[in-house]
């Protein structure tokens, strides 16, 4: 937290340094989450083992807005992840970009942008703003890039009764050398008194995705004959990408329902195409909120067809199956608002018919269960 005191307090003195240009608000945010599994495993979307243990999805941020003139504003966004194999919460400029509103209809962002991909994406870190205790890990789990350098244009307009929005971003986002991609799309929103819709469409043209494990194996059937083209079959290298969502929510009459279907295809690589969604319902009584939530996340090795490779078509084989992944699970919860601006949660999730070959965590015909039991304190200031 030493590394997040002195990084805020640095951007602090800035922004009251130019208070005399324009208003500046700050807001903050902090998620402390801690969970137990019913074992230790390898299984991919197992974040927590047999002991007790906080700190890996806990995020603590600030966020700092402040207007340049009529039109133009900045926004600063501080996160700070936990991180199990480190004992400091690395502290990190999540979002950083300038806002231009052309008209009343009509905004520009440019600079470290949030990427719209999911519903949650706009409070995917401020755990306060959603009801569960984490977001589903089916649909959630591309949340590595939240955020990406480049362009947003965005547009809000009244259709009748309801309120349309849409979300045009040009952006790469780069953890690496060996792991970017430019990520380009569109997201259009549509809502009401008491409901959402939205839909999005990205894409990459040139994913790029370093996986160690992957490498090796790829490397490894080199030496026994495969070829550089059926090489670049398996890799993720300059591979095209595209990722479609949509999803709707409800808030009638104090009950809650939540639905997000997503699909994932990274063409010419070991990358499956995956389908993820979840369903959540809750109902509202005062303070609390209990829930409900079905999830599940499937993918299909006969996507990726190698029956051409001849004497290497079992090597290709036995890679693409090592990154299989399908699993269906449950979940029961409850949230409540002890006190202004806090909430305390507890959810526990089992998963079923896991298949997870990247984790070496279940096979067909073999499938293996697993389950959490995770709590939560939220709040924002």
């Amino acid at each position: 937290m030493e590394r997040i005191a002195k990084v805020g307090l640095a951007l602090v003195c800035s922004i009251l340094a130019v208070q005399s240009i324009g208003e500046t608000s700050i807001k903050g945010y902090g998620s402390f989450k801690a969970g137990v599994g019913s074992e230790d495993t390898t299984f991919s979307r197992g974040v927590y083992g047999e002991d007790w243990s906080g700190k890996q999805e806990s995020a603590f941020g600030l966020q700092f807005k402040s207007d340049v003139n009529e039109k133009t504003s900045t926004t600063v966004q501080i996160l700070a992840r936990g991180d199990e194999g480190s004992a400091d919460f690395e502290a990190e400029f999540n979002w950083a970009f300038v806002d231009y509103e052309v008209n009343d209809t009509v905004s520009v962002a440019v600079g470290r942008i949030v990427l719209p991909l999911f519903y949650y994406s706009d409070f995917l870190n401020v755990g306060y703003a959603y009801t569960t205790v984490v977001p589903p890990r089916s649909v959630y789990s591309l949340t590595i890039f939240d955020s990406a350098d480049g362009v947003s244009v965005k547009t809000a307009n009244f259709v009748g009764d309801f309120y349309l929005t849409t979300n045009v971003f040009m952006t790469r986002w780069e953890e690496s050398t060996n792991t970017f991609g430019n990520i380009n799309g569109i997201q259009v929103s549509l809502s009401g008194d008491t409901f959402s819709l939205f839909g999005i469409y990205s894409f990459m043209d040139n994913a790029t995705f370093e996986v160690a494990e992957l490498t090796a194996a790829v490397e490894g059937a080199q030496t026994g004959g495969l070829t550089d083209s059926q090489a670049a079959e398996l890799l993720m290298e300059d591979d095209p990408a595209r990722f479609v969502g949509v999803g709707t929510t409800a808030d009638i009459n104090n009950i809650l329902l939540n639905f997000e279907l997503t699909q994932t295809v990274i063409e010419d690589s070991v990358r499956l195409p995956d389908t993820n969604w979840y369903l959540m319902a809750g109902y509202r009584f005062n303070k609390f909120i209990p829930y409900v939530m079905y999830e599940t996340t499937s993918n299909d090795p006969d996507s990726v067809d190698v029956s051409d490779w001849g004497p290497f078509e079992s090597i290709g084989q036995a890679i693409i199956d090592s990154r299989e992944l399908s699993y269906s699970a449950n979940t029961i919860g409850i949230r409540w608002d002890f006190d202004q601006s806090m909430a305390l949660k507890f959810q526990h999730t089992m998963y079923s018919d896991i298949i997870d070959g990247e984790g070496d965590f279940g096979s067909d015909g073999d499938e293996e269960t697993f389950s959490e039991s995770m709590i939560s304190i939220d709040i924002v200031y």
